[in-house]
């Protein structure tokens, strides 16, 4: 028997998301505010990067290191990123505003009209990104083999932590409710919903995978393609919008750009922006972050929304 801790939870059982600026004084707007509410945004992420550096002053490991000619990524690398990420928020949803229609959007809800609170957090949450700075990184691929079996097993072992710990989440009612519920007051997703999270959750979902395959395999270029890529592949599904049909232009869509960019994992069933998106809307389904395979298996795959233009081509 499963004790009555890991009782799933209901969809009913948390809060329909009106609109993203209700509640303002629980919302910051501004990022002092956000920090001065939740200080836990700046203390996670200096705790995280002074045990980074705390690994160099440990023998065994800068032993470890200097054997793999292991070096942080340093502090360039990381605010690159972070100012990359952070920038790609804005520049997407601009994009989306402006280039796709509401036939593509996957919910029948209006678009955002108010979003500085979910625009605030997701700095901030990516903000952190520079503890990347003192990650351990090792040197890059000795040849295109080991770059995309690299970055194939990273999206598999980071897919498989996401999944289960994703789950358990779901399952744990203390356990969501202190680290994963912040993410699901947002039920109609947009771009910033990305990172609308809790620090913790960002650190056990992204950055402690990450860490720990750039230690342990993960090449340079590897862990640098897989995150700018992953940067973007988490503001598309979060999207609320079934953009693999947007025509960008030719006859090239967003669709095979994506398939393109993930063609080294693509047999194993990608995860689209119908699946993620209708996890918010029913919260018991679709579970995983890159592939379909382990919701499949587990019983809890659901092919999500057809928005009207897909529904529309796929009738012509």
């Amino acid at each position: 028997r499963f004790p009555r801790r890991r009782r799933q939870l209901s969809d009913s059982s948390h809060p329909r998301n009106t609109s993203m600026s209700d509640k303002k004084a629980s919302r910051p707007e501004t990022l002092s505010a956000l920090w001065r509410s939740e200080p836990s945004l700046l203390i996670g992420p200096a705790l995280v990067s002074l045990t980074l550096s705390g690994l160099w002053l440990l023998p065994a490991f800068k032993a470890f290191a200097t054997a793999r000619d292991i070096i942080p990524w340093g502090f360039q690398s990381a605010a690159c990123y972070t100012a990359f990420a952070i920038l790609l928020s804005f520049g997407f949803h601009g994009a989306m505003s402006v280039y796709v229609g509401d036939d593509h959007k996957l919910q029948p809800t209006p678009r955002h009209a108010s979003l500085p609170p979910a625009a605030t957090r997701s700095t901030a949450i990516l903000l952190t990104g520079l503890v990347y700075a003192t990650t351990p990184v090792r040197p890059v691929s000795a040849s295109w083999t080991e770059f995309v079996c690299s970055c194939a097993l990273y999206a598999i072992i980071w897919d498989t932590e996401f999944f289960w710990l994703h789950r358990w989440a779901h399952q744990y009612g203390w356990f969501y409710r202190s680290v994963h519920k912040l993410h699901h007051t947002i039920k109609d997703p947009n771009c910033f919903a990305a990172y609308y999270v809790t620090y913790a959750s960002h650190w056990m979902l992204e950055q402690a995978p990450t860490i720990a395959c750039c230690i342990l395999f993960l090449p340079r270029d590897a862990f640098v393609f897989s995150l700018y890529l992953a940067t973007l592949a988490t503001y598309v599904d979060h999207s609320g919008f079934d953009v693999k049909d947007v025509r960008l232009f030719g006859g090239v869509t967003a669709g095979h750009v994506l398939t393109l960019l993930y063609s080294y994992v693509a047999p194993l069933g990608m995860v689209e922006t119908r699946h993620h998106d209708y996890h918010h809307e029913k919260f018991n389904y679709n579970y995983s972050l890159y592939f379909t395979f382990w919701d499949k298996l587990m019983g809890t795959y659901h092919e999500g929304r057809c928005s009207p233009a897909s529904a529309a081509l796929k009738a012509s």
